[in-house]
This record gives structure tokens, C-alpha cells and sequence, in this order.
């Protein structure tokens, strides 16, 4: 095979011309790296690389195939899985940083819990033991002062 211009492209594959270049144009914009190995852009008329002629055919008749060679896929894939991997990693240790810290708060909530309970207690008891005189029994009592 050899390199084909886009017109030659499209001949080709049997679709028409302006979606050879609206396809192209569209990878050129997205991926230039992609567009630069496919397309030799250092002369007129541009061509696409003999190399690429098959899998761009492949792309223009099963859209949904893969994009990339299978060597750029394979390497895609484990650049992508080590980053999920990573995310992955990150995710667990602020999940298990966020755990902590919400154990240390229900355990200080306990305490501050256990605290207010024991001073609630305390003022229970005092009142019992020393019953409060209402305003009535301050003033009789006050009155009887001032009699003796």
C-alpha cells in the first residue's frame, strides 16, 4: 500500500470526500500527535501514511472500533489502570484519614457526653439536699427577722 490523498482516501473506502476531511480535521483538533503520525504533513498535497491507510479505513467503517493501534490501546490502557490505580490508593487512605477522625470525634462526643450527664447528676443531688426556699418562705423568713 502506499500513501493515498485524502480524494484517493475516500475513493478507497467508498465515503464521501468531505468526511474523509471532516473525520481528519476533527482528529487533528482532538489528538495532533494522532493526526501528525497519520497524516504526513511535510509536503503537498498531504497524504495520509501507507502505514495508517488500514486502520483509518477501519475507523471510517466501524466508528466504534479502536481508535489507536493496538500497541498505543495496550499502553492507553496501562497508563489509564495505573492511574486508577493510584486514584484508588488516594481515595482509601482519605476514606480511612476520614474514619479516624470520625472515630475521634464520637469518642470526644462521649466524653463531652459523659461529662454534661455527671454535672446534671451533681445539680440533681444538691438540690435535693439543700431545697431551694420559693420566694414566699425567703420573705416569711426575712419577716421573722425583723420580728425578734
Amino acid at each position: 500500500m502506499k500513501d493515498l490523498t485524502f480524494n484517493e482516501f475516500a475513493k478507497h473506502i467508498s465515503v464521501p470526500r468531505t468526511t474523509v476531511y471532516t473525520k481528519l480535521n476533527q482528529i487533528k483538533n482532538q489528538e495532533p500527535e494522532k493526526y501528525e503520525s497519520y497524516v504526513d504533513t511535510t509536503k503537498e498535497p498531504l497524504k495520509i501514511r501507507a502505514a495508517y491507510v488500514v486502520a483509518l479505513e477501519q475507523l471510517f467503517k466501524n466508528p466504534s472500533a479502536p481508535k489507536e493501534t493496538p500497541k498505543q490501546n495496550q499502553r492507553s490502557m496501562q497508563e489509564e489502570l495505573k492511574y486508577l490505580e493510584q486514584a484508588l490508593e488516594e481515595s482509601e487512605e482519605r476514606y480511612q484519614n476520614l474514619f479516624t477522625e470520625y472515630t475521634q470525634l464520637v469518642r470526644h462526643m462521649q466524653t463531652v457526653n459523659q461529662q454534661l450527664m455527671t454535672l446534671m447528676m451533681d445539680q440533681m443531688s444538691q438540690k435535693k439536699s439543700h431545697p431551694r426556699k420559693t420566694n414566699n418562705e425567703e420573705r416569711v423568713g426575712q419577716m421573722h427577722l425583723f420580728q425578734d
